[in-house]
C-alpha cells in the first residue's frame, strides 16, 4: 500500500504502523468522534472484478510479453485501478524482477534451466517456478489465473491469514494437492 489515507471511512485517523503481513498492514488509529484508541487492518481491495478488468489485465500482460519481457511477480498488490477518468483502467506495476525471455539481437529464446530459486511471491507463483524451472510467459499466465481466482473468491486454498506464515515449500505442497474444482469452489 504505497499511498495510505490519513483518514479511513471518515471515522478514524491513522497513526503508526503496528505490523504488516503479506496482504495487509495494521495501523494504530483513533476514532475521530471520541478519540478512542483502536487498531485498523487495511487490506488489498478484493472485489468481483469485471470481465473488462480481467480482459485488460490479460491485454496488459500480453503487451509486456510482446516486448520480450516476463513480469515475474503478478499478484494483487501489483495491480492498480485508475482514478477519475481512468477508473475503469487497470495497470500492472512493479517491474523489479522483470527479465527478458527473448534475445532480439540473436532471435534466441532464453535457454531452459532447472534448479533456479523461487522468484516472485510464493502464493501467486506458478508450480514450475516453485520447482525451480526458469520462469516464462506460461508462469505469468498461471500467476494471473491465481490472482483472478483470488479476486473472484477472496482467497486461495493455500493462502492463510497474515498471522500464519507458510514456507514456500508448504505453499507448493498445498498447490500441488489442490484440484481445479477446489480452487474454483466458492468458500462462502
Amino acid at each position: 500500500m504505497n499511498k495510505v489515507p490519513v483518514r479511513v471511512d471518515g471515522r478514524f485517523r491513522l497513526g503508526d504502523v503496528l505490523g504488516s503481513g503479506s496482504y495487509a498492514v495494521v495501523y494504530s488509529a483513533r476514532k475521530i468522534i471520541n478519540d478512542d484508541h483502536v487498531a485498523l487492518k487495511l487490506e488489498t481491495i478484493v472485489d468481483h472484478s469485471s470481465s473488462v478488468e480481467r480482459d485488460q489485465l490479460l491485454s496488459r500482460l500480453e503487451y509486456i510479453h510482446s516486448r520480450n519481457y516476463i513480469h515475474g511477480d503478478i499478484k494483487p498488490q501489483n495491480v492498480l485501478v485508475g482514478l477519475g477518468s481512468l477508473r475503469h483502467t487497470t495497470f500492472i506495476i512493479d517491474f523489479g524482477i522483470t527479465k527478458t525471455y527473448w534475445n532480439a539481437t540473436t532471435s534466441d529464446h532464453i535457454p531452459f534451466c532447472h534448479g533456479r530459486s523461487l522468484s516472485g511471491t510464493p502464493g501467486f507463483a506458478s508450480i514450475n517456478n516453485h520447482l525451480g524451472v526458469e520462469p516464462g510467459r506460461r508462469d505469468d499466465l498461471e500467476s494471473l489465473t491465481y490472482m483472478l481466482i483470488y479476486f473472484l473468491r477472496g482467497s486461495l486454498p493455500w493462502l492463510t491469514s497474515d498471522d500464519e506464515k507458510l514456507s514456500s515449500s508448504t505453499i507448493l505442497k498445498r498447490k500441488a494437492c489442490t484440484t481445479i474444482a477446489d480452487i474454483c469452489l466458492d468458500p462462502h
